[in-house]
C-alpha cells in the first residue's frame, strides 16, 4: 500500500516538474528573443547614426569604401539615400531590393531631419537614420537573431 502511494507521489512530482520546466523554457525563450531583438535594434540605430554623421564628413568617392568596411563584419546591408530618395551609395553591388519609398516609416525621414526609424518587412529589420541630406538605411535579417 505504501509503495503504491509513494509511486503515485513520485509520478505526480515528476509530472509537475516536467510541466514547470516546459513553461519556464517557453517563457525564457520568448524573453531572450525579445531582448536580442531590442539589442539588435539599438545597435543598428547607433550604427546608422554613426555612419550618417561619418558620411556627411566624407567625400563621395570614399563613401563606398566606408560602407563596405562597415558591413563586412555582419550580415547587415547598408544603403545610403539622398533626401529625394535616390541612391547615394551602398555596401554591396547588389541591386537595392526595397527603394526608400517602399517602407513608409523609413520614407518619412525625408521630412524629419536628425531622426531614426525602424520597420520590419519580410523577415528583415530595417533601421534608418537621417543626418543632413543623407538617409542611412541598414537592413538585418531577423533569421540571424533566431539562429543564435
Amino acid at each position: 500500500m505504501t509503495r503504491r502511494v509513494f509511486s503515485k507521489l513520485l509520478l505526480s512530482f515528476l509530472l509537475v516538474l516536467m510541466i514547470c520546466t516546459a513553461v519556464l523554457d517557453f517563457s525564457i525563450r520568448r524573453i531572450m528573443d525579445r531582448a536580442l531583438h531590442e539589442q539588435v535594434e539599438q545597435s543598428l540605430a547607433a550604427e546608422a547614426r554613426f555612419l550618417a554623421s561619418e558620411l556627411n564628413a566624407t567625400p563621395p568617392e570614399a563613401a563606398q569604401r566606408l560602407l563596405a568596411s562597415a558591413s563586412s563584419a555582419s550580415a547587415t546591408r547598408i544603403v545610403v539615400f539622398r533626401r529625394d530618395g535616390s541612391v547615394y551609395a551602398r555596401s554591396d553591388a547588389a541591386e537595392v531590393r526595397d527603394p526608400l519609398d517602399s517602407l513608409p516609416g523609413v520614407a518619412a525621414l525625408k521630412s524629419r531631419p536628425a531622426s531614426t526609424a525602424r520597420e520590419v518587412r519580410d523577415g528583415t529589420l530595417f533601421v534608418a537614420s537621417r543626418q543632413g541630406d543623407l538617409i542611412v538605411r541598414l537592413s538585418y535579417p531577423l533569421a540571424e537573431i533566431a539562429g543564435k
